[in-house]
């Protein structure tokens, strides 16, 4: 899940003018890496944080926590920043039993929080507080919870949560909490029970895919559930129809795989006015355009020399995704590490939606998070 701050608008303004290239950030298990890109089209990297023992290396979230207009760096269990020169880490959580931070506006006052699930505790919400972190409960009490997000889903001026579980028992059911005048939430279930997968939601990415107004959901599952996503689209009132599935197909062992993302980014890559998201998956990092109307055609942006180097289901060949201008050229480029046991992860930049890949090499392992933040 990672890149440029996850706004939950509705719509996201694509980057048309040249602008400060933004800098990468690569997370392995141990050590962050800053990154820029040279004049020769290479990425020149100093570890800028390292811990012996294993940190938490992705995801990565970028954002605004205490409001300075700089962007704070987000991983499962540190929060990293830039102070008088350097950066600077420190722990916010000593466990961790999930990995997927939102950044929303929780409470309206232009700062950004993060939701911090929990599969045995109630879903948290975390601010700055003074330059201090602080965290505290929603009233959320959804056990097994993988991911949550945040928007207006009905429109009553209220913020409303989404929060997916991962059941392997198919027994808790992902809820949408509406939000009251009071600050407080009724949930009640959501989707349909009967789809048992549907009780594994690996991550949530809000976007109003059908430029209706409203904020409708793409919805991925648990990698080694091998679900297609899928497309939740908002009828206004906070209701969903998710009829729409996002193929995204490969070939493993002679046998054809419905491909689900590891991490999602939503944005418009070619400045045609619709969603689109570029994705890590099972078989590389993927870019699927949206056709504005809730629809979406993808392809694999980096293929490899030949299928059997296509990763074994729960080895994800792309593990996250990062989304930037890194070259400054006012395109949203893409940045991914990968599991492909010679590249360790590859620079893609983006012309009018045409994206020209090359290999970055000899940095951080295969479980790399990636981040791309102005």
């Amino acid at each position: 899940m990672i890149a440029l701050a996850l706004a939950l608008a509705v719509g996201c303004e694509p980057l048309r003018n040249p602008v400060e290239p933004a800098r990468v950030l690569f997370s392995t298990d141990e050590t962050l890496y800053e990154c820029a890109l040279q004049e020769a089209g290479d990425f020149d990297c100093d570890a800028v944080f390292y811990k012996e023992e294993r940190w938490g290396g992705q995801p990565l979230r970028a954002l605004d926590l205490d409001g300075d207009g700089g962007q704070e760096v987000l991983n499962e269990q540190w929060i990293c920043d830039v102070v008088e020169g350097e950066w600077r880490c420190e722990q916010y959580i000593d466990v961790t039993d999930t990995n997927m931070r939102a950044v929303v506006d929780y409470d309206g006052d232009g700062d950004d929080e993060f939701l911090l699930p929990h599969q045995a505790a109630p879903l948290e919400v975390c601010w700055s507080d003074s330059g201090a972190l602080s965290c505290g409960s929603t009233g959320v009490e959804v056990s097994l919870t993988t991911n949550a997000t945040a928007a207006d889903f009905n429109a009553d001026g209220a913020l409303d949560l989404l929060v997916g579980v991962r059941d392997y028992t198919y027994e808790t059911a992902s809820q949408i909490c509406l939000g009251d005048d009071s600050g407080g939430f009724v949930c009640e279930q959501w989707m349909d029970s009967e789809i048992s997968t549907r009780s594994i939601v690996h991550e949530l990415s809000p976007g109003d895919f059908d430029g209706d107004g409203d904020v409708d959901l793409l919805v991925s599952w648990a990698p080694d559930r091998n679900g297609p996503p899928e497309i939740c689209l908002n009828d206004g009132d906070g209701s969903f129809d998710c009829s729409l599935f996002v193929t995204v197909g490969a070939i493993y062992n002679g046998a054809i795989l419905d491909v689900s993302p590891t991490s999602v980014e939503v944005h418009d890559l070619n400045s045609d006015g619709a969603l689109d998201f570029a994705a890590a998956s099972l078989v590389g990092p993927l870019v699927c355009w949206g056709d504005g109307t809730g629809g979406f055609n993808c392809e694999r942006i980096a293929p490899f020399d030949d299928e059997s180097d296509i990763a074994t289901i729960g080895e994800p060949a792309a593990p996250d995704i990062g989304v930037g201008d890194y070259d400054g050229d006012g395109d949203l480029d893409l940045i991914s590490p990968l599991n492909d046991g010679e590249v360790e992860a590859i620079a893609c930049t983006n012309t009018d939606g045409a994206f020209e890949c090359v290999p970055i090499e000899g940095l951080f392992d295969v479980n790399a998070g990636v981040i791309a933040a102005p």
